[in-house]
């Protein structure tokens, strides 16, 4: 039986890093890492071979680094310059935060409710299947 691939997300909220991997069991295929925000993310890139990895989702508004920031730092790695990249926010896409599409990401809006936010996951999931 082949490992589940890594989906890392970080997210300061400590409640919606439950409700995501309350999400993620359903894809046994995927495992959620979770981390409490963009820095402990990227310390653990820099500790973890590329090929486990197969999607990243940051949260947009965290504390010390945000979900930007996060993506930026990632990009400027070799080795996850192509690592499918989410930013979630609460904020709605507009041009001001489509600066994501520049550095090979993309932006969702994260949902209101449990069945919103699972059509999200099962979305994400088929995504980071595809890399």
């Amino acid at each position: 039986m082949t490992p589940p691939k890594l989906v890392l997300y970080a997210d300061d909220d400590a409640d919606d890093r439950y409700i995501m991997a309350s999400m993620f069991e359903a894809h046994s295929d995927l495992e959620l890492l979770t981390f409490s925000n963009g820095k402990e993310l990227i310390s653990f890139l820099d500790h973890v071979d590329r090929e486990v990895i197969c999607g990243i989702i940051l949260d947009q508004n965290m504390p010390m680094m945000d979900g930007m920031e996060t993506l930026l730092e990632i990009r400027k790695r070799q080795a996850f310059q192509s690592t499918p990249a989410i930013v979630y926010s609460t904020n709605e896409f507009t041009g001001s935060n489509r600066r994501p599409l520049n550095f090979n990401g993309r932006f969702i809006q994260k949902p209101n409710t449990f069945q919103q936010i699972k059509a999200v996951v099962d979305q994400i999931s088929e995504l980071f299947r595809q890399s």
